[in-house]
């Protein structure tokens, strides 16, 4: 690791986490960050001020120190992108891209940056010297079909990222299997070359997962062994229902010939939600956490509850379990509920937007993007599900912990990065940390999708 990024990560404080937030309208919102100094953690608020759709993503600049790449997403205007954190004393530097719109990850080698995006359906190489938009590879889905972006991980040499597809993602939104590429940073030219990967005894330069992916999360075993596992919705995230068995944990085994390097692939499937409609486990299966020697992996499942139309909130209910990845590797078609009884879950349902888990080795929690606030569960020495910290949009009896002191209680929590985590998992075989949005960033489509919901939701016009 750059010696220049261990001496940041180490110093008395330490930048934990960034945090965008946005209010309702999604017009206006702040980047804040988590500091930790000693016993403390705490908040710093409106370090950047950004159009409402904004995400984070954390890198080291050219110079080793910490950065955050901030992509301002618009569906009418040009997107912007902003560097800005302690390793330029927090003074931003605005950057020309013109290839990407709408980040939804990224991964870095020591010059580049890889980043894919949700509404181009592509990844593009960034060198990180001048910021040059150097390669790219653009998905084509099938016919009649959209293509979106929305993970990426590292893969030793490679980088694998995953697509999903649907006809009309905002209406009928019929899904197709989501589409795992492997594709070789490594080589020079405009071209971003795919890698084949053997699967059974056929080559293919795409691995189907199940439908409506939301992201990639690779685990290394103690052989050295690459398993990425996918978190499929297995299709529209719909109205208080799940999609039963279409949502599923595969998970994606990756080894090399030794001798020829060249890549093989198996395709499991670890978990499938319930098709018991009176199931109060048949919830989607969203996101997978690691702690790294594999001892806990965290399940979350989730369903969309309601749309509060007069604060543009989706309602979640939602649960959290616990298992290893040892027992994962031993299931094959299994309810989430075979894990045993949740550790977390909601009460009743929650409003927020933003659903995810992130496991941070150094320090030993599990961070939750708890839909409009970020809650932290102490795992390590007196472990607890009672949480350590809670950053609310707007704390006013203690605003050291809000996200947006100029939010009001409508406030939207739209992306998080755990710092460290996702610094050190960059320069590794594995990528640890990753913050997946739960529904596309498009603002105006996304609140004239919830007015659609709020109005199929009524007696009468169900289905409609």
């Amino acid at each position: 690791m750059d010696s220049a990024m261990t001496a940041t990560l180490t110093d008395a404080t330490e930048v934990l986490c960034g945090a965008c937030s946005t209010n309702s309208l999604y017009t206006t919102g702040v980047l804040t960050v988590i500091m930790k100094n000693g016993n403390s953690v705490y908040t710093e608020v409106n370090k950047l001020t950004t159009n409402g759709d904004a995400t984070v993503n954390s890198i080291t600049g050219p110079n080793g120190g910490i950065l955050y790449f901030i992509n301002e997403y618009s569906s009418t205007v040009d997107a912007k992108f902003t560097l800005i954190g302690p390793g330029n004393n927090w003074q931003p530097q605005v950057i020309t891209l013109t290839k990407l719109k709408n980040v939804y990850g990224l991964v870095q080698t020591a010059t580049h940056i890889i980043c894919i995006d949700y509404d181009n359906a592509r990844v593009v190489k960034v060198n990180k010297t001048g910021w040059v938009e150097e390669a790219w590879y653009d998905f084509v889905p099938e016919a009649g079909n959209q293509g979106f972006g929305v993970g990426i991980c590292t893969l030793g040499n490679y980088v694998m990222a995953v697509f999903i597809e649907a006809d009309n993602p905002w209406t009928t939104a019929n899904y197709a299997s989501s589409k795992a590429v492997v594709l070789n940073p490594g080589v020079s030219g405009a071209t971003l070359p795919v890698v084949q990967v053997r699967v059974g005894q056929e080559f293919k330069s795409q691995i189907n997962v199940g439908k409506n992916a939301t992201s990639l999360i690779p685990f290394t075993d103690p052989q050295g062994k690459v398993h990425v596992f996918v978190p499929c919705i297995g299709g529209k995230q719909k109205t208080n229902e799940g999609n039963a068995t279409e949502s599923h944990l595969d998970e994606i085994t990756v080894t090399a010939n030794p001798a020829t390097g060249q890549l093989s692939a198996t395709v499991a499937t670890r978990l499938v939600g319930s098709n018991d409609p009176a199931d109060t486990t048949s919830l989607d299966i969203r996101h997978i956490a690691f702690k790294e020697d594999g001892t806990a992996a965290y399940v979350m499942v989730a369903n969309v509850y309601a749309y509060n139309i007069e604060t543009y909130k989706t309602q979640m209910v939602w649960k959290v379990y616990q298992t290893t990845f040892s027992n994962l590797e031993t299931l094959t078609n299994a309810l989430p509920s075979s894990l045993g009884t949740a550790v977390l879950s909601s009460v009743g349902y929650d409003e927020g937007f933003l659903w995810d888990i992130v496991y941070d080795n150094g320090h030993d929690w599990l961070w939750m993007g708890h839909g409009d606030s970020i809650h932290i569960y102490n795992r390590g020495v007196g472990a607890s599900w009672t949480p350590i910290h809670v950053f609310p949009q707007v704390d006013e009896n203690d605003p050291t912990h809000s996200l947006n002191i100029s939010a009001n209680a409508d406030g939207n929590l739209n992306s998080y990065d755990v710092t460290a985590e996702s610094l050190r998992a960059f320069m590794s075989m594995i990528l640890r940390g990753v913050q997946p949005h739960g529904l596309s960033s498009d603002s105006p489509q996304w609140r004239a999708h919830v007015r659609r919901e709020m109005e199929n939701a009524k007696p009468g016009n169900k289905g409609k």
